[in-house]
């Protein structure tokens, strides 16, 4: 209930689509996430444990309501789904498990993270072994772990298929990020709405 609030206050000052997720097992943690701001769930576990959860809150609310958590590993240039926060590594291929959870759950995006790379601030994963995964991939794809200096941002984008880049803490912990990294995509083509400084200062009094 307590975080449910905190939905409802960001979903408040926010106006761009808001993602909750976290440990939801049951329909009816989901509807209150909706009922409090949230746009749409976010789910990893739950395609491995509760795929029924995963297709009664499409058949409620729209597959693209919906995005697929996907950790993955690399072992002999070949992608493996990872489960139970990543501490297992299954031998489902990526691409075998990107089929399962579009045709047989029809979610609306897929979030890959690469747990070989999460944290290091080395450049997130973009070589073709990984890429060729996506082949004709209809639904929106974002890539996470290893975002760590702008450059990142413009290579990954820059990729055929790569849609949005999911990152942590270069934002949390680097001061302006979010507007420098904005406007040196602007700078390099790269479509996205730009920020200034003064409204990011705004957004400190949220909880007054």
């Amino acid at each position: 209930n307590k975080f449910c609030e905190i939905i409802n206050l960001i979903s408040s000052k926010c106006f761009v689509p808001l993602t909750a997720g976290g440990n939801l097992n049951d329909i009816n943690e989901v509807k209150n996430y909706f009922e409090n701001g949230a746009d749409k769930i976010f789910l990893n576990n739950a395609f491995h444990n509760n795929s029924q959860l995963c297709k009664e809150i499409i058949s409620i609310y729209g597959k693209q309501s919906l995005i697929a958590g996907i950790d993955i590993k690399k072992k002999n240039n070949e992608y493996f789904i990872c489960k139970d926060h990543a501490q297992i590594t299954t031998d489902i291929k990526l691409k075998d498990w990107i089929k399962f959870i579009l045709n047989e759950i029809g979610a609306g995006e897929v979030l890959v993270q690469s747990i070989d790379r999460d944290g290091t601030a080395n450049g997130l994963e973009l070589d073709n072994d990984f890429l060729e995964n996506f082949t004709n991939l209809n639904v929106p794809l974002i890539i996470m772990g290893g975002a760590g200096k702008f450059e990142h941002f413009i290579e990954a984008l820059n990729k055929e298929g790569v849609d949005a880049i999911s990152t942590a803490n270069l934002l949390n912990f680097i001061g302006d990020s979010f507007v420098k990294i904005k406007q040196n995509l602007i700078k390099q083509k790269i479509q996205t709405v730009e920020w200034n400084m003064n409204e990011m200062k705004d957004l400190k009094g949220i909880n007054k």
